[in-house]
């Protein structure tokens, strides 16, 4: 859920990656080692940097994880991993996820940037698509009106709890006719 973009240094990205730290002139390396384990073991390792990231209209300049290496699955088939996840559950060599920095008011104000307004986004998966919308919603792309419901905090080991995962409460759920 943390920040970590993958770029040409990491094997699995050379072919579809993008970002070529070498052709910024903003790209600074802040010579921080970092490494994300996941439940199924699989991992990522690289270094912390920091740059101007620009997701669609919107950019500013934040701090994000550079994938060297991984280990346990086909990272081939993704360019990196968004974060648009929770500041909670961020690592701390990372602690402002791009979606959380893009949409973050008091970096409305420097040059390097141009931030959402609002702190929601959309994501729509169907078998054949998928459309992510920053900002809110894109009406065509839903019949009737749109649903919203509340995100849940997570509890944690000492009683308190915090938003680290995108967690809602559901009242039912019907598989099949």
């Amino acid at each position: 859920a943390s920040a970590v973009v993958c770029i040409v240094a990491s094997l699995a990205c050379a072919e579809a990656g993008q970002f070529h730290p070498n052709k910024s002139t903003s790209f600074r390396n802040e010579e921080q080692l970092f490494k994300v384990e996941y439940l199924d073991d699989a991992s990522l390792t690289g270094f912390v940097a920091e740059d101007i990231v620009q997701l669609g209209n919107y950019y500013v300049s934040t701090r994000f994880g550079c994938v060297t290496d991984s280990k346990g699955h086909d990272w081939a088939q993704a360019d990196g991993i968004l974060g648009m996840g929770f500041p909670a559950a961020a690592l701390r060599s990372v602690p402002f996820p791009l979606f959380w920095a893009l949409t973050d008011p008091t970096r409305a104000q420097q040059p390097e940037s141009n931030v959402l307004e609002n702190r929601i986004f959309t994501l729509m998966l169907s078998e054949d698509r998928g459309e992510l919308v920053l900002g809110g919603h894109d009406p065509k792309s839903v019949q009737g009106d749109m649903v919203t419901t509340a995100v849940r905090a997570s509890p944690l080991p000492d009683g308190s709890a915090a938003f680290m995962h995108y967690m809602i409460d559901v009242q039912s759920l019907k598989v099949g006719s």
